[in-house]
């Protein structure tokens, strides 16, 4: 083989391995580009047995704070929502409820200015001793169960149950001066059963009472007023 002959094979065979050597690198090259590119799906979160729940809705708050107005022994105290939004009477001699529920059952708060005593005929102006003077209607007709005394906002009171079996017309007050024994002011009465709480407040007489039917009975009435009792405060 002359020089010339030499010259090309060896040419020859250096192309094709500078080819050879290109060609592998452009597939390694797409391999790995391939290989980059190719990001596995995330896999599916697995699933919970447990069913989820909302949240049950919050309702109403069940008492509301209320302040009291022009009544004479001013007070704030927190109300159950089965009396209403609002007191039927707010006056300076008396604060009434009456139950959503059963229009018979009444509590009521009375500053009274006069009284009727049992057996007299004449209003007069409510005893100095009035707690007394409300334990001595006992002896006139009223039946008193279930007594004991307590602490209201640092007053000292009494409660008991009230009935009687005959009326008791003005016997535990009047609001304001010169009203009708009968109509106008407050007693005991056969038809309902007083859960009654009697006190001096800043040297002012004070009832409040929870009232309800005897022929509509609610069980449920009385210890709604005694809790009501528990948040009373004065002003």
């Amino acid at each position: 083989m002359d020089a010339r002959s030499v010259a090309h094979w060896f040419l020859s065979r250096r192309t094709t391995r500078n080819t050879r050597t290109i060609l592998g690198c452009a597939a390694a090259t797409a391999v790995l580009a391939v290989s980059a590119c190719a990001v596995p799906a995330p896999a599916p979160a697995p699933s919970s047995s447990v069913p989820t729940t909302s949240a049950a809705p919050t309702g109403s708050p069940s008492l509301y704070a209320y302040t009291s107005k022009d009544f004479s022994v001013p007070l704030t105290l927190k109300v159950d929502r089965i009396l209403g939004t609002a007191p039927g009477q707010d006056t300076p001699g008396l604060l009434t409820w009456t139950s959503q529920d059963n229009g018979d059952s009444r509590i009521r708060f009375l500053v009274p200015v006069e009284v009727y005593p049992p057996g007299g005929t004449a209003a007069v102006p409510p005893p100095e001793d009035f707690i007394g003077y409300i334990r001595s209607l006992a002896g006139h007709g009223a039946v008193y169960t279930d007594q004991s005394t307590l602490q209201i906002n640092g007053a000292e009171a009494i409660m008991m149950t009230a009935t009687t079996a005959a009326p008791m017309d003005g016997s535990l007050g009047c609001p304001a001066t010169g009203l009708d024994r009968t109509e106008q002011c407050f007693g005991l009465q056969p038809d309902y059963t007083l859960r009654l709480a009697a006190m001096k407040v800043n040297g002012k007489p004070l009832l409040a009472w929870a009232r309800t039917d005897n022929a509509r009975p609610d069980k449920d009435f009385f210890p709604t007023f005694e809790a009501m009792l528990k948040t009373v405060g004065f002003r």
